[in-house]
């Protein structure tokens, strides 16, 4: 049988007896095995996921995928798990689609855009403007011929004189 103890008897309960232990029993009269309180993030989905933590003391940081290659275009200061295949690389040009050397495949202006002048772009016609860049369907043709309207051989549709030009000689 149990032995009496009268109004002085307690039941044993086995536990941890430490105040700070994470199996902390408030019951417990005889000692047990404590198990360390360890503080962390407890989240396995976090970045910061400790698997040794048992507390979780609010400092799970989320996992952000995304470039981080500082050379990138598209680099991500905040990222903290890398995704190399999402990293574009910078391809200099001229960005502006109004612009004469625009490039589509540009993806940071490097300050080279041309402004579209039109004009006449061909070297050999009459027109030609060097400060075009941009055909606007004005260029005529060099037609040589006779340009002084008092000369025999006028040719008033002559644009550049060709030094043909015959003078007109009065007498009988």
């Amino acid at each position: 049988g149990v032995p009496y103890c009268g109004d002085y008897c307690t039941p044993g309960v086995v536990g941890c007896m430490d105040s700070l232990a994470l199996n902390y029993n408030v019951f417990a009269n005889m000692p047990d095995t404590c198990i360390p309180k360890i503080f962390g993030c407890t989240n396995p989905l976090a970045f910061n996921y400790n698997s040794a933590a048992n507390v979780d003391d609010s400092t799970c940081v989320p996992i952000i995928i995304g470039c981080m290659d500082s050379t990138a275009f598209n680099f991500n200061p905040s990222a903290n798990t890398n995704d190399p295949f999402a990293c574009v690389p910078v391809i200099l040009g001229c960005t502006n689609d109004t612009m004469f050397n625009y490039n589509p495949a540009a993806n940071t202006d490097d300050g080279s855009c041309i402004p579209i002048i039109f004009g006449c772009i061909d070297s050999t016609a009459f027109n030609y403007d060097p400060n075009a860049n941009t055909n606007n369907g004005s260029c005529v043709p060099v037609v040589l011929g006779c340009t002084n309207p008092s000369a025999i051989n006028y040719n008033p549709l002559a644009n550049t004189d060709d030094s043909s030009c015959i003078g007109i000689i009065y007498g009988c």
